[in-house]
């Protein structure tokens, strides 16, 4: 603090010096942050309600989705990350939504093996997802079928996985034969159920995880490290559906109610 206050003394002698130039600083470095601002609100709207997902226009994104990360729960701050007993809560007490689903807030890159401990491990980019994701979202399988809400019940209760499409192309040059394969992800192995659809690349920007895992899996993914032993941290994101002739006034609104402080009603995909 000491330190602070010297910065802040020293800066308001400038300021008293140079009154013109810090004005005309100021200015420009608002009008700089307002401008970038604008910019990335208007490209994520107009990138997300691209997605090639069934009714995009009835997606909404808990928060900005600008954030990403784990935070503790106290104190219970967070507008932009939710816990896992906030998504049940929201789940159970909303009158807006059809569904709701969620996802781990930051990617995830790991290293992991095909066929067995003595393969060569490579590097591979998972999300983590919610068993009713691709259910919500309306994308289907290219092959075999996609996570459903009974691979998401019990941590590490079903060690199954996803692969996209991209990867499938890339590394198996579109085998069918990948089906029933085990990746091991820390001396776990996970069993490949499908291919998601072509097109679907996830949903965050400019990013294309080669699989996606239920949530109920994390702690094969991390071992130790695992999230889900402690509750009230917020890592996910959440989206929610709205149901026909439901607003974006009133599903802000009604996520703000069920949620109280830490329910961040806003953007929209």
């Amino acid at each position: 603090m000491p330190s602070v206050t010297q910065d802040f003394r020293f800066a308001l002698r400038l300021w008293r010096q140079r009154p013109g130039f810090t004005a005309v600083a100021l200015l420009s470095l608002a009008l700089g942050i307002g401008a970038n601002t604008s910019i990335f609100s208007l490209m994520d709207a107009l990138m997300l309600r691209s997605l090639p997902v069934k009714h995009p226009e009835q997606l909404m994104l808990f928060g900005s989705g600008r954030t990403s990360g784990v935070m503790d729960d106290f104190p219970q701050r967070s507008s932009e990350l939710y816990s896992e007993p906030f998504l049940k809560t929201v789940r159970e007490k909303n009158d807006v939504f059809s569904g709701i689903a969620a996802l781990e807030s930051m990617p995830e890159n790991v290293h992991a093996r095909f066929a067995g401990a003595n393969a060569e491990l490579e590097p591979m980019h998972i999300r983590l997802v919610s068993g009713n994701y691709f259910a919500l979202l309306g994308v289907g399988p290219a092959l075999g079928r996609v996570l459903a809400e009974s691979d998401d019940q019990k941590p590490g209760g079903n060690p199954v996985i996803v692969m996209s499409y991209r990867f499938w192309q890339r590394r198996f040059s579109k085998d069918a034969g990948v089906l029933g394969r085990a990746i091991t992800f820390n001396g776990t192995a996970l069993t490949v159920i499908g291919v998601a659809a072509r097109e679907f690349s996830g949903t965050v920007v400019e990013e294309s995880p080669d699989f996606w895992i239920p949530l109920s899996a994390e702690p094969l993914v991390r071992g130790q490290n695992s999230i889900l032993q402690h509750a009230g941290d917020h890592w996910l994101y959440i989206i929610g559906r709205m149901k026909p002739g439901v607003t974006l006034a009133q599903a802000v609104g009604d996520s703000a109610d069920t949620g109280g402080d830490h329910a961040g009603g806003g953007g929209v995909f």
